[in-house]
């Protein structure tokens, strides 16, 4: 009789070469180039009429963007690789190098195993099958995270104001690297809901 992907406490994932090679290039790699670019750019579009905006204030200032971002980095993210991820799934369903399964006859003894195990099935709950109910959870879950980091730089900048080339140096460093975890992240928690409800099927 199959064991069950969803007793967790003798399970724990594996990621073959293939699924980490489709990550880096799918939700690493790109999404990580996209996001330098647009929120280096967004700054000249924006306020491309002034030379510096305040460093604390309204949605106008630096900490404004850091807000900002901190919202929509990662529930665009969630909503964009949601609707890429369902349709790979659904339309190519045996080209997806899913996550494979280690199903031990005991329950996972080590501490990092277990928090890893834990992990995992805590944001595949967040996340579910990538729907935009998933998106808006998954933001709730990280963007105070990435709010927390961005209030870091708004407290260490110096001076009360910021020109408009440093804010757009600030938002594509910022957004790039918090890019590099969001996005895999999200999309590890979806291929991991996957490769568990197939299983169970």
């Amino acid at each position: 009789m199959k064991k069950r992907a969803s007793n967790h406490s003798n399970v724990d994932w594996q990621w073959s070469r293939q699924s980490r090679k489709y990550l880096w290039n799918g939700f690493v790699r790109i999404p990580f180039l996209v996001n330098v670019v647009i929120n280096a750019s967004l700054p000249w579009v924006l306020f491309r009429q002034r030379d510096r905006l305040p460093v604390w204030g309204g949605p106008e200032s630096l900490h404004g963007e850091m807000i900002i971002t901190a919202i929509l980095l990662p529930l665009l993210t969630a909503w964009i690789c949601g609707r890429t991820l369902r349709r790979q799934t659904l339309g190519e369903a045996h080209a997806i190098p899913l996550p494979t399964f280690r199903v031990a006859d005991e329950p996972i003894a080590t501490t990092m195993s277990s928090l890893r195990v834990g992990f995992w099935q805590a944001m595949e709950r967040v996340t579910g099958e990538g729907s935009w109910v998933g998106g808006v959870l998954f933001t709730l879950v990280c963007g105070p995270l990435i709010y927390a980091t961005g209030w870091l730089v708004v407290v260490v900048y110096p001076g009360p104001a910021i020109s408009i080339g440093q804010l757009s140096l600030v938002k594509a460093v910022f957004a790039g690297f918090h890019g590099c975890w969001v996005t895999p992240l999200y999309a590890m928690s979806v291929l991991v809901n996957t490769a568990n409800r197939r299983r169970d099927d």
